[in-house]
């Protein structure tokens, strides 16, 4: 079986490749996403795949780079909290912006999947 760091290289590997598909693929049909770029909850397996069809064609060339993250074991759940800088060309400069998220994941069968994910960009200090 996978383990949860598995889904998470996994998320950062189709983010930055654009695959709405593979992305998608990753949630449980029961999760929940509160996006770094929604205003709003999306709870929905065709919500997922919208906000992401969204992100990329609003900003082409978006990526991130992974941070440090934490990962915790609780039985059939784990929690992975970290963070990662979200890059993007605007007006023809780059942008970089930290950020934050969380991944609340369940084992079921032979495979993890994010049932719970969070983002937000990193408040100024």
């Amino acid at each position: 079986m996978q383990s949860p760091d598995h889904v998470s290289q996994s998320w950062q590997q189709a983010f930055n490749a654009h695959d709405v598909t593979a992305l998608a693929g990753l949630y449980d049909p029961q999760a929940v996403l509160w996006g770094t770029l929604s205003a709003e909850l999306i709870n929905t397996p065709e919500g997922v795949r919208a906000y992401f069809e969204r992100t990329f064609a609003s900003l082409p060339d978006v990526g991130i780079a992974w941070g440090a993250a934490l990962t915790r074991h609780f039985g059939e759940v784990a929690v992975s909290s970290g963070h990662y800088t979200l890059g993007f060309t605007r007006g023809g400069e780059l942008v970089t912006a930290p950020a934050r998220f969380s991944f609340t994941m369940r084992s079921s069968a032979a495979e993890w999947r994010i049932v719970d994910h969070h983002s937000s960009l990193m408040p100024a200090t």
